[in-house]
């Protein structure tokens, strides 16, 4: 189970209620739209990414084998 979960709310007028929408062919983008005041919000998908670099008295960067 979920703990400390914050509900999130229409900055215009205070709603609580949304409806998400994501358009057809692209999987970066999420729109929320108010069902009262019908205020969008747009929330963008970025891909995770990690970067190895060599450290202090490294032999080598750590790898998969």
């Amino acid at each position: 189970m979920y703990e400390k979960l914050q509900k999130y709310r229409c900055g215009g007028c205070g709603n609580e209620n949304y409806h998400l929408y994501q358009e057809e062919g692209n999987q970066q983008r999420i729109i929320t739209e108010c069902t009262k005041c019908k205020s969008q919000t747009e929330i963008t998908i970025r891909p995770a990414e990690i970067d190895l670099k060599w450290g202090k008295n490294g032999d080598g960067i750590m790898a998969i084998y």
